[in-house]
């Protein structure tokens, strides 16, 4: 398997980016996007998503899309960017090129 840099917490956005819009990325054949959800106006939650790509998140079939919920803080941006390195490494063979 190839040493991949995965992604950095220090060159994520902060949790006011998140406020207004998604954060998009891609990691050697793996797309991400972390965005602001609100599931009641006492609960928002960062959700983060992967997917392989070529294809944007809107033109990919949603069974090749995972997700999940992370609390809408700097730990959840802590947490989603752990889980989207896990999942790289995880899931390599159906993103890698």
């Amino acid at each position: 398997m190839r040493m991949v840099k995965p992604v950095q917490k220090d060159k994520f956005m902060p949790l006011a980016f998140f406020k207004k819009s998604a954060f998009t990325g891609s990691l050697n054949g793996m797309r991400y996007k972390v965005e602001k959800s609100e599931k009641s106006e006492e609960e928002v939650v960062l959700v983060a998503y992967v997917w392989p790509e070529p294809f944007s998140f809107d033109h990919t079939e949603q069974d090749k899309i995972t997700q999940t919920e992370f609390t809408f803080d700097e730990a959840g941006i802590d947490n989603a960017v752990d889980w989207i390195n896990e999942r790289y490494q995880a899931d390599y063979g159906e993103f890698s090129e």
